[in-house]
């Protein structure tokens, strides 16, 4: 049956399936790029229509904002002038008076004194007790404030109230002084900046209605998601349905210290209103533009056929092994195909050359790798080996047949394996790294190994290929760690010295400071040293010296910690994660042990052998204490042992 469609439709020839080709590529062109297209520009819209919403609710709030500001500090700015006139019945009323006079914003202004009565008020209404209104309750803390939208008990209108404490010169509360502003001066405010297409309102934090709204009335709860995602601080990230049943996309932003929640929204009509017709023009110019490219894909389709066979027919040739045959240039009077001919004899000359010179190379790769000292490896795109020198046997000890097929990573120690996993990742990106990590032999011994490795890439990854040079270099380790440890070992004592102990321990509280770890400090002097020498002699102390760090050590490395010589008969011992009671005992230890020791000393002036004063200073590092004060703390609590007269310990 399917044979029998392609002889009919002539899909077996190039032509035939090219004309099918581009049909089906049309229509799945047309799906695939109008349908995105579509999705684009509805969500262009979106990212328009909120751009615009955002633009008006901020402008909106920066005048709103500004707004309240203005006011707040005019009324600020009258109850600091009425200081030295309280008392002053008619200073007050001329000053309430102009106040309405020349900011015209205020609706009523009125004054009440430090009981909440109204004494002065531009309504020409007064004895009326305020002392409830949350404004008075502010203003006796000291604190100017802005209400919320309620009905004025004198106006009987929607207003918002502004108000000042007014203080006498000694700075007691005195009475406050208010402004009422009706809301439809805020609905004059919001429409000095709008925009058409999009409705902006404001409610409270209780979700009530301040502004006039197509979407509810003054005081109206507001029930849609837009005030849930407020109230949670999180962002709109959808259309929703408005307080009015409309489905709209809207956003918002808080105001007047997060109490009033300006809320600007568009309709979802209005929003992609200028599409439809985008779309309508894209479909003619398309359906036009498809109908054209299909007679010229049947103009040159019978053009190509033709010149394509006798190439098909060379590549056959190379393709089954006679890479001495070539084409005949074709004919015509399209220049690609003079020169795809010429091209394929250029092609076939090249991949001859190529042949036999990978051939050649091929047998000089062998002969180096089968003789090199050093180990050379190639691997698939996944790590697996492919070849393997026989300089693995002597250096590994394992036969190269035994690695072919695996990657080697279960040999590598458990310490490394990070480290290789970095390195792959390395070679993935710049195709080339070098590593030294340890690899454990066949006699269960590791061995230090240093590889660089260079990664070929293909087009198709499975192809990718990697070749590594890897020799061992365990001695040059030794001879790496015996000089530094020749840098950082005190050569008497062989505990660590103090340039050792300068680079631990800032490093120590450095990353003590950000993991939120403690620190132990322990610095601890040798009683009576000098006097031990001089009895004894240099040799002697020097043994006692000795001894001494052996112990201290010890002990320390049970403890997960280290010990440093800090200079002549002064040792500091560093600790990391422990409590005051922990480290207080781990000195008691130490104290004792070298007791224990038996040194005998008869110059001593508290006991026969050798014994030591320990100062200790244990805390979690913050950035408000330097290591440099803490030494200085440790090092001043030993002189507090040193003073009373030594073998002890101190807790600073």
């Amino acid at each position: 049956m399917l044979n029998r469609i392609h002889n009919k439709f002539g899909l077996r020839t190039l032509k035939g399936r090219i004309i099918l080709f581009y049909i089906v590529f049309s229509l799945v062109l047309a799906l695939f790029i109008f349908s995105p297209l579509l999705f684009i520009g509805k969500e262009q819209r979106l990212v328009d229509a909120e751009n615009e919403i955002n633009r008006v609710i901020h402008i909106q709030k920066m005048f709103i904002s500004n707004w309240l500001e203005e006011h707040l500090v005019q009324l600020k700015t009258m109850a600091e002038i009425s200081r030295k006139n309280i008392d002053d019945d008619i200073f007050m009323t001329n000053m309430i008076e102009e106040i309405k006079k020349n900011h015209a914003g205020f609706d009523t202004v009125a004054y009440a004194n430090k009981q909440g009565i109204i004494e002065e008020t531009t309504s020409n209404i007064t004895n009326i007790d305020v002392s409830s209104q949350d404004y008075f309750k502010e203003a006796k803390k000291g604190n100017a404030y802005i209400s919320d939208a309620f009905y004025g008990k004198i106006s009987k209108n929607k207003i918002v109230t502004f108000s000042a404490p007014v203080l006498d010169e000694q700075n007691n509360f005195n009475g406050v002084l208010v402004g009422a502003v009706k809301l439809e001066t805020i609905n004059e405010v919001m429409g000095s900046y709008k925009d058409e297409s999009a409705e902006t309102y404001i409610t409270d934090n209780d979700g009530r209605f301040i502004t006039n709204s197509s979407k509810g009335d003054f005081g109206e709860k507001i029930h849609s998601d837009i005030y849930e995602k407020a109230i949670l601080h999180e962002e709109p990230n959808d259309m929703y349905e408005s307080n009015d049943g409309e489905i709209v996309l809207g956003n918002y932003v808080w105001v007047n210290d997060d109490r009033w929640l300006i809320i600007g929204e568009k309709n979802k009509e209005n929003i992609y209103a200028p599409f439809k017709g985008i779309v309508k023009i894209f479909i003619l110019g398309y359906v036009v533009s498809a109908l054209l490219g299909l007679c010229m894909i049947l103009f040159l389709s019978q053009h190509i056929q033709k010149s394509i066979d006798r190439v098909l027919k060379g590549t056959r040739k190379i393709g089954n092994g006679e890479w001495g045959h070539r084409i005949e240039e074709i004919n015509s009077d399209a220049q690609e195909f003079k020169e795809l001919s010429h091209n394929f004899n250029k092609m076939a000359d090249l991949i001859e050359e190529q042949v036999i010179s990978l051939m050649e190379s091929e047998e000089k790769f062998r002969t180096i790798a089968e003789y090199s000292s050093d180990i050379i490896s190639v691997h698939e795109n996944n790590g697996k080996f492919t070849y393997i020198s026989p300089a693995a046997k002597e250096i590994l000890q394992y036969d190269p047949d035994e690695l072919i097929g695996k990657t080697g990573v279960h040999l590598v120690h458990e310490a490394d394996k990070e480290q290789i996993l970095k390195w792959y990742r390395k070679l993935d990106t710049s195709g080339y790294a070098v590593i030294t990590f340890r690899i454990k032999r066949n006699d269960g011994t590791y061995i230090w190994i240093e590889s660089s490795a260079k990664k070929i890439f293909s087009n198709d990854a499975r192809l990718n290929r990697m070749y590594m040079f890897s020799r061992n270099i365990t001695d040059r380790k030794k001879v790496e760690q015996q000089l530094k440890d020749i840098a950082v070992k005190d050569s008497l004592t062989a505990v660590y010295n103090r340039r050792a102990f300068n680079e631990d321990y800032e490093k120590v509280w450095d990353e003590a400071i950000q993991h939120d770890r403690s620190i132990s400090l322990m610095m601890i002097d040798v009683d009576f040293f000098k006097k031990f020498n001089d009895c004894y002699g240099h040799l002697a102390g020097d043994d006692c010296l000795i001894e001494i760090a052996r112990t201290m050590e010890r002990i320390a490395q049970e403890e997960h910690g280290k010990v440093y010589r800090y200079g002549g008969e002064e040792f500091v011992v560093l600790l990391q994660n422990k409590n005051v009671q922990d480290t207080l005992n781990i000195a008691e230890n130490i104290r004792s042990a070298i007791e224990q020791l038996k040194i005998i000393q008869q110059v001593s002036e508290n006991k026969p052998y050798v014994t030591v004063s320990i100062g200790v200073n244990h805390c979690v590092p913050t950035s408000n204490l330097s290591y440099m004060k803490f030494l200085e703390q440790t090092d001043a609590a030993l002189y507090q042992v040193k003073n009373n007269g030594g073998n002890n310990i101190f807790y600073e």
